[in-house]
């Protein structure tokens, strides 16, 4: 897919460049203080601002066309709509005024408008959206045949041939006519799979042609195996079972209209272009509210920017018993947390739990919770519950919880216990390096086989060599061993990867010391005391720096080590 344009990223560097310009200007104190507000990615208020800057200043295209933008980030495009229409009174259309107004006209109900719009040449900084929403908005004033063929002229443009199949394919489904959509994927093949969407979709055009097996095989082996949510392995356990699917991906022109706009947000999110994705999914949730996966990509776009309580509002938008439920119960409840009402978070996922029963990945999430929370116990007993949950306590997937219950067990200081669960999990997946590493480094930490310790560690070294706590790993095997040499350019390595973890300032301290150079391991020393580490022993560390390493280790029996 082409790379789209750029204008929303590139709105605050225009507003910059002009503030000198605009400072002596009516309003000019509003239009700063938005420019600050929306650079800092404060939408709320910048959405305050700009609209009191265009009240001050009215005829300012600049005003209208922020007051526009951040309506729509905050969720209100049916305000926005209104400096849309400011903007094209002074002249001053841009490509998002031109998406905004289109879309506005077909939830009114006028396809005729939004194509006219749609068809302006002056606004075609984005051809291939605006052909896929004139396609859907042709379909809606009843223009089927002229509709199609603007999905199909997109097979002209390189890359777009999976894009235009799709969307083709849609329209089909969308008339009932599921022969034909079902052989323009077969004709696209694996192009036409250009979003999560689109898998499924052609799922649910084979089943209901009652072609089982084809879906089945797209679900389990095909690209819809990739695909693990709740609402992927319904379908999945569906077309399985032969049981009745009916095609529900766009049931008006408006949800074809929303699949076009989620397409270009999720394309964005993935550029790493989060602002520009943001204002494609709330026009994507403005013609398909109903849409709980635009609202999960809407509440994440919005952590993303710092947006907490607007993340919340998207979260808090699915319903509890909505397939994608759990994604958004477990985003509401990392917002809650990043915020430091770690308890609510937790409160959230225990009434989830009174609701929904014992389900394995909703305790998994709330042990998570109450790890982080230091209550280390409550983990545990809630690991335990996950584990006795799962349909399959051996299957390959379940390392993940047995790595998850060993790292509480190992702060409740029940080490037996937790390296019974570490050799579980790896026995499940041999290659992890996550388990490798704690493994490992936990047997190396305790003086315990540490041959076979540092095979590990080397082990998930390979895998990633870049990870500052895996090669803190093998630094520290390296001290342990006596083999201070090798040690001091691992643990260099480490925190340089790392820089600012207290543990491995110390540890790199404590391998500087061994090999003669003690003023730096002091230096090493004082940095982890410096660190916002909170899981550091400072009383051991002021010791040493007080008396050297090689005192605390005597008054702890250590000898050298």
């Amino acid at each position: 897919m082409p790379r789209p344009t750029r204008v929303f990223v590139a709105l605050l560097a225009l507003h910059l460049s002009l503030a000198p310009a605009l400072a002596q200007e009516e309003g000019a104190g509003a239009y700063l203080a938005a420019v600050v507000a929306t650079r800092d990615g404060a939408f709320e208020a910048g959405a305050r601002y700009y609209a009191a800057g265009l009240a001050e200043a009215p005829g300012n295209p600049v005003m209208a066309q922020g007051a526009m933008v951040t309506h729509v980030a905050i969720g209100d495009v049916a305000g926005a709509v209104a400096f849309a229409e400011t903007m094209a009174a002074l002249g001053a259309r841009d490509e998002f005024s031109g998406t905004l107004v289109p879309v506005s006209a077909m939830v009114s109900g006028d396809f005729e408008a939004a194509l006219a719009a749609l068809d302006d040449e002056t606004l075609t900084q984005n051809p291939m959206l605006n052909q896929l929403l004139s396609g859907w908005a042709a379909i809606g004033a009843g223009q089927f045949g002229d509709g199609v063929a603007r999905f199909e002229a997109l097979n002209t443009t390189s890359g777009l041939r999976g894009v235009s199949a799709y969307h083709q394919a849609l329209a089909n489904a969308y008339v009932g006519d599921f022969e034909s959509a079902a052989r323009l994927y077969q004709a696209a093949g694996e192009a036409a799979y250009v979003s999560r969407g689109a898998v499924l979709a052609h799922a649910q055009i084979l089943a209901t042609l009652e072609d089982y097996e084809g879906a089945r095989l797209l679900m389990t082996r095909g690209a819809g195996a990739r695909i693990n949510d709740a609402e992927a392995n319904a379908l999945r356990r569906n077309v399985i079972a032969g049981a009745p699917v009916s095609f529900d991906r766009v049931a008006s022109p408006l949800d074809g209209a929303a699949e076009a706009l989620m397409l270009m947000a999720e394309a964005l999110r993935n550029d790493d272009a989060l602002r520009l994705s943001l204002f494609f999914a709330r026009l994507a949730a403005y013609l398909n509210p109903a849409r709980d996966d635009v609202a999960v990509l809407i509440g994440d776009i919005l952590v993303g920017e710092g947006q907490n309580a607007l993340a919340l509002a998207a979260y808090n938008a699915v319903d509890d018993d909505a397939p994608l439920a759990l994604v958004a119960l477990a985003g509401k409840a990392g917002v809650l947390e990043a915020q430091g009402e770690i308890d609510a978070a937790i409160e959230v996922l225990q009434d989830a739990i009174a609701t929904q029963g014992e389900v394995p990945s909703l305790l998994n999430m709330l042990g998570d919770g109450l790890r982080r929370a230091a209550r280390f116990g409550e983990a545990v007993e809630v690991y335990s519950r996950a584990i006795a949950a799962l349909d399959n306590p051996e299957a390959p997937s379940a390392w993940s919880l047995y790595y998850a219950r060993a790292t509480a067990l190992e702060r409740e200081d029940r080490w037996p216990e937790a390296e019974a669960d570490l050799r579980l999990a790896l026995q499940l997946s041999p290659e992890q390096p996550l388990v490798l590493n704690m493994l490992g480094y936990s047997l190396v930490d305790r003086g315990l086989a540490l041959e076979e310790a540092l095979g590990m560690i080397e082990r998930a070294m390979e895998q990633r060599p870049d990870d500052g706590y895996i090669t803190d790993s093998l630094g520290w095997a390296y001290y342990r061993m006596g083999r201070y040499d090798e040690a001091v350019s691992v643990m260099l390595d480490a925190v340089l990867l790392r820089p600012g973890d207290g543990i491995l300032n110390d540890h790199y301290g404590d391998v500087l010391w061994m090999v003669g150079r003690e003023r730096e391991a002091a230096f090493q020393w004082q940095r982890a005391l410096d660190s916002r580490s909170t899981d550091i022993d400072r009383p051991r560390i002021e010791a040493k720096l007080e008396r050297g390493l090689d005192a605390v280790l005597e008054e702890e029996g250590n000898g050298n080590q």
